[in-house]
């Protein structure tokens, strides 16, 4: 006999915390006003007891608690379509979360020395974040275009810039990452160009940072006078598992403190 009522308290018990939407807050003060629900009544049953037919007041409670049992079978019943609607939900999250999406930051200068408030050596860079829950694999930020002042387009398109990690003592030998996989969450930092704003000569170049051997001395054109300045660069960040490519436009141009500016105009 112990065992079917047991059955029926656990039933009825699911029951409860199905209705209440399986939260423990709410089954807590669903509890407390079914507490504060019985003594109300025992007290109104005990100063009442003479005055009006205990009768009247069972076959209230009888109504009462019918109608909290038909709302909780209502909120039972409804259950599984509201499991159904929340587990629809994460579902959609989780996809969206898994399609791949890179974000690009704002330009980013780092000078050198680090306590440099004015000219200095400067290093302008983008940081590329995945912004998903899926590794996106074999990323790769490219030159577009560049053009300078004059309307002069650069003659090679398609040039990987470097991984700021990438730092080799020895230029000529050394083979730079030209791809990178992003794991979720995580951000690869890439060098664009850099400066000497102290070298005051002719030959001060601003040095596109490309991902080939010894671009100072290869046929790539890496280093730009400073009277062709100012240059619209426009680049382009792919992967493997990435639709389509983002293209981003930046202006680098030398401002009249003689530092070297890089603005995203699109």
């Amino acid at each position: 006999m112990w065992e079917s009522n047991l059955g029926c308290f656990r039933f009825v018990w699911l029951l409860m915390r199905r209705a209440t939407g399986d939260s423990a807050d709410q089954i807590k003060e669903f509890k407390n006003s079914l507490l504060v629900f019985i003594l109300t009544v025992a007290v109104l049953i005990y100063f009442l007891k003479g005055e009006v037919d205990l009768s009247e007041i069972v076959a209230g409670l009888v109504v009462v608690v019918g109608l909290l049992i038909i709302y909780w079978l209502v909120n039972f019943l409804a259950a599984p379509y509201k499991i159904f609607i929340e587990q629809k939900s994460k579902l959609n999250e989780y996809e969206e979360a898994m399609v791949p999406k890179l974000e690009i930051s704002e330009p980013v200068d780092v000078v050198e020395p680090k306590s440099a408030t004015g000219k200095a050596f400067r290093t302008w860079r983008i940081i590329v974040t995945n912004n998903s829950a899926t590794t996106i694999k074999r990323c790769c930020v490219k030159k577009k275009g560049l053009i300078n002042k004059s309307g002069y387009l650069s003659e090679i398109p398609g040039l990987t810039f470097k991984l700021t990690t990438d730092q080799p003592k020895l230029l000529s030998d050394y083979e730079y990452q030209k791809e990178f996989d992003l794991l979720p969450k995580n951000s690869e930092s890439i060098d664009i160009a850099c400066l000497d704003e102290n070298d005051t000569s002719t030959n001060a170049r601003v040095w596109m940072l490309y991902a080939i051997p010894n671009a100072n001395k290869s046929a790539v054109r890496a280093g730009l006078p400073l009277n062709e300045f100012p240059h619209i660069l426009t680049i382009e960040i792919s992967a493997e598992n990435v639709f389509e490519p983002m293209g981003i436009s930046y202006k680098l141009d030398i401002n009249d403190s003689g530092l070297l500016r890089m603005d995203r105009i699109s």
